[in-house]
């Protein structure tokens, strides 16, 4: 077997099938390239190393990342393939001894490599990944394009983990990329929703969360206002602003359904030319979508998208949540108890 598979574990050997005969290639790489919306538990690895280092938000650091820690593990803080890590106390010890090593002595490369699978989507490795980012090192990575990986919004979802939780990974995430846009499809729009989503596609550009909120006429209305409140057209207090009520009555129905998608990895700049085609397409010009122009306006909208979310009943957790979670919790445990009596690795 080639000298840098000697460093990868066993599990991740077995797990994804690699042996002599699998496709590969070495690179060096600035770590930033491997934080993609399909690893999006990066961010939270970086809120706990910019909390350890700086001292600021430490609680609500470590809270993230124990939450995500344990939505990753099924509940019971078991990573499979180590056995040393089999509480969170473990996670986090491991954890701080990678971030004092990587800041100190740098990416080791002749005991640790970056196992990347399609899409440049990391298959194991997160936390080493997020301690270079911070650190600004490079790392050395080995690429197996047969192994297919998503760790994305959805997979959290998936996961159990509260929204709330999914929501401070992509608004960190957002910190770090510059070209990330939000298109707010109106209910105007919602029934050809899947044009916008295959012209995102046919642009390449990945979706780094999604979510639906339903309304009633009148709450819609504050939140046109609150979207579009710098500017000209939307009127003034003496005119109860009459343009507001305009774009609402135009690009509202009865269903009140939107749609707000964030999107990474297509220039910024072709937002607008994307907002248009994709109208044009629709039929409906600007009653159908917003889309932001800008780093600023992107970051402000999504806040805004999500307090209107908020207010209308969209963003849950509750008992039905922690039910499901002790369900998998109990389930993940016999799986583990299960694998260990039959001898299987775990």
């Amino acid at each position: 077997m080639h000298k840098e598979m000697n460093l990868l574990t066993d599990y991740e050997i077995r797990q994804h099938n690699i042996n002599e005969n699998s496709s590969f290639e070495i690179a060096y790489v600035d770590p930033e390239n491997l934080f993609l919306p399909g690893r999006i538990d990066i961010a939270a690895k970086l809120a706990f190393i910019e909390a350890y280092e700086t001292g600021i938000g430490i609680s609500e650091a470590e809270e993230l990342y124990k939450k995500h820690i344990e939505a990753f593990t099924n509940g019971n803080f078991y990573e499979y393939g180590s056995k040393e890590k089999n509480s969170y106390e473990k996670f986090k010890e491991s954890f701080i001894n990678t971030i004092e090593s990587i800041k100190n002595d740098g990416f080791k490369e002749d005991v640790s490599i970056i196992p990347v699978g399609a899409a440049n989507v990391a298959f194991n490795g997160a936390h080493r990944i997020a301690c270079a980012i911070y650190f600004k090192k490079k790392i050395k990575i080995i690429i197996f394009p047969h192994v297919k990986r998503n760790y994305d919004f959805q997979f959290f979802r998936k996961q159990l983990l509260e929204e709330k939780y999914i929501l401070q990974m992509i608004r960190i995430f957002c910190r770090y990329k510059s070209d990330v846009f939000l298109t707010l499809i109106w209910p105007k729009g919602y029934s050809n929703k899947k044009i916008v989503l295959d012209e995102l596609e046919q642009r390449h550009g990945m979706i780094v969360y999604k979510n639906q909120f339903t309304t009633n006429f009148e709450t819609y209305e504050e939140f046109i206002h609150k979207i579009y409140a710098d500017e000209e057209w939307i009127g003034s207090e003496k005119d109860n602003y009459i343009g507001v009520t305009k774009k609402a009555l135009s690009s509202f129905e009865t269903h009140g359904n939107i749609i707000g998608i964030l999107v990474w990895g297509m220039d910024i700049g072709t937002s607008s030319e994307f907002k248009e085609i994709v109208r044009m397409k629709m039929g409906q010009k600007k009653r159908t979508l917003h889309t932001t122009d800008s780093l600023e306006e992107t970051k402000e909208v999504f806040s805004l998208f999500f307090e209107f979310g908020d207010s209308v009943g969209g963003i849950k957790s509750g008992n039905m949540l922690l039910l499901k979670k002790k369900i998998r919790f109990i389930i993940s445990c016999l799986i583990i108890k299960i694998k260990k009596i039959v001898g299987l690795p775990c």
